[in-house]
């Protein structure tokens, strides 16, 4: 499943150095994907999101996480999938854009 992030004039590159990022994905209202590299978690509930980014979160403290919403998603989609990721102790996290 594709999600079409919205545009931004300005974005970073996340330097994953050696450790990629984890990327959830909210393609519609409760629907969450969790992308490491080639590997895509589908069709979660919200609390094995919480589950899995906790897991690599204690893993890996340093690991980088990003959210990323169609640009339909409602941005309150966004908000609940900000709350997941922290709910899981994540402390910082990015969200994904599409450069322009």
């Amino acid at each position: 499943m594709e999600v079409d992030l919205p545009d931004a004039t300005e974005s970073q590159a996340v330097s994953s150095n050696d450790n990629p990022p984890v990327i959830v994905e909210v393609s519609g209202i409760g629907q969450y994907t969790v992308v490491v590299e080639k590997d895509r978690l589908e069709r979660l509930p919200p609390e094995q999101v919480v589950a899995e980014v906790s897991s690599r979160f204690k893993a890996n403290p340093k690991t980088v996480f990003l959210i990323g919403g169609a640009k339909d998603v409602p941005y309150d989609e966004i908000i609940k999938a900000l709350n997941l990721l922290h709910s899981a102790g994540v402390k910082s996290v990015g969200l994904m854009t599409q450069p322009i």
